[in-house]
């Protein structure tokens, strides 16, 4: 809880703004010497914030948490509604179910340290949610079978290619 403290103060004094994206290690020191708190607090001086939702809120305020949380939620959303989609085929909608697994994944993840952080965990969210997008606005067309034709002009022009680059 001596992390939750800290950040909660640091979100009090800046709701809407926070203290700027990634400046939490530089602007917690103030809130370590609150002699009121009745904690330790300053025993998380060398430490980050250990959960990536009280860091959005600190750092990015109230106007990035909520960009987040729209993240979130718009792709929890999208994910299940594919998942749901019964004329895809099954390979498709497994798409939906792992997104949401993965969101899941982000979010537990997220609540004991700061995933924002973690260039692989952001990657594969974001490209695994590219592939359900994909899939949820692509028009999957019924396969056309292949016609052969036989063109007398364009056999005769690829043959004319063929001589004219020929090696000697």
């Amino acid at each position: 809880p001596l992390f939750t403290i800290v950040a909660w103060k640091m979100f009090q004094d800046r709701p809407l703004l926070g203290c700027g994206f990634g400046q939490y290690t530089r602007e917690k020191y103030p809130y370590l010497q609150d002699p009121h708190s009745g904690r330790p607090l300053s025993s998380t001086k060398s430490f980050m914030q250990h959960n990536v939702f009280l860091a959005y809120l600190t750092e990015l305020g109230l106007v990035g948490f909520s960009v987040l949380a729209a993240t979130l939620l718009t792709m929890g959303f999208q994910s299940w509604s594919l998942w749901k989609h019964s004329e895809l085929d099954y390979w498709q909608r497994v798409f939906g179910l792992l997104m949401i697994v993965m969101i899941l994944n982000y979010a537990i993840n997220g609540m004991f340290h700061d995933v924002s952080i973690i260039p692989l965990q952001n990657l594969l969210l974001l490209f695994l949610f590219g592939v359900v997008n994909n899939i949820r606005t692509a028009d999957f067309l019924p396969e056309m079978p292949c016609r052969v034709s036989h063109d007398i002009n364009s056999e005769q022009q690829i043959g004319h290619r063929m001589r004219h680059h020929a090696v000697p």
